[in-house]
């Protein structure tokens, strides 16, 4: 069958599908860096909750119970730290992933290709 536009050549749709497979490997590194962050981001609020349940109680007089919330307190903002310094790599990380679709979207997105050239790539990735 003939296309009434422009049909991706053969490397062309090659270029595409190695992009498109690129793309989905980085999308899920993403997702498990997100689910990471996430967690991260939980324990703090864990933490942050389990300070503000205890400060009332913090017997003042006492060195010691000072001590022991202020040490809390310090972790909790370790941890915030901890995750402030893991936000900015990934934007960048997001970013540019959401470049690379906008690249894929626009060179190969909806751009026509052969069904039978489609299956010629597959074999010639798979084998490679």
């Amino acid at each position: 069958a003939k296309a009434n536009a422009p049909v991706l050549t053969l490397e062309e749709l090659r270029l595409c599908v190695v992009r498109e497979r690129m793309i989905n490997n980085q999308s899920e590194e993403l997702e498990t860096s997100k689910l990471e962050i996430d967690a991260k981001n939980k324990d703090v609020e864990i933490l942050g909750n389990e300070i503000e349940e205890l400060e009332p109680q913090v017997d003042t007089s006492s060195e010691e119970s000072v001590n022991e919330f202020n040490a809390l307190i310090e972790r909790h903002a370790a941890m915030v730290e901890d995750f402030n310094s893991r936000l900015p790599p990934f934007n960048a990380q997001v970013e540019q992933l959401n470049s690379k679709v906008d690249r894929f979207n626009t060179t190969c997105g909806e751009r026509l290709y052969y069904e039978d050239d489609m299956t010629i790539v597959r074999r010639q990735i798979a084998g490679s």
